[in-house]
């Protein structure tokens, strides 16, 4: 999971809990990769963060969250 983490940090930044979106064009190139990571990792905590992150770079990208 580390790989993916520092790919992010290289395009996205978070404080104090809020997300910010410094490389747009960045995150579209590893986003499904960082969904994959979310969905599949064994490790309970993580997922939760991961599926986090994704939902608020999604949002900062204008993307509006939903549910079937």
């Amino acid at each position: 999971m580390s790989s993916i983490l520092e790919k992010v940090k290289g395009c996205v930044t978070v404080s104090g809990g809020k997300v910010d979106v410094k490389d747009a064009k960045a995150v579209r190139g590893i986003m499904d990769e960082l969904i994959y990571e979310a969905i599949f990792t064994a490790d309970d905590a993580q997922k939760k963060d991961l599926l986090r992150l994704v939902i608020e770079i999604a949002k900062k990208m204008g993307a509006v969250p939903s549910s079937i």
